[in-house]
């Protein structure tokens, strides 16, 4: 699989979770997570923090912050 099927399958999971779950961060996290076998369930449910624009305080995206962020 190259890197544009990859980016696919990770745009179109957080699509999917943003459209089912709600919850951008977290949706883009999940999809990240689940395409790339990478991080945890704490890494998870940190990212609640984020939603909303860091905890709905209509800031930076909070999806977008996480791709600012390595993937430690």
């Amino acid at each position: 699989m190259d890197i544009e099927d990859v980016v696919k399958k990770i745009r179109d999971l957080a699509y999917y979770y943003e459209l089912t779950y709600h919850g951008c961060s977290q949706c883009v996290l999940k999809a990240m997570q689940d395409s790339l076998n990478i991080g945890n369930s704490l890494m998870f449910k940190a990212a609640t923090a984020f939603a909303g624009g860091v905890a709905e305080a209509g800031e930076i995206c909070g999806a977008l912050i996480e791709e600012l962020w390595p993937l430690a």
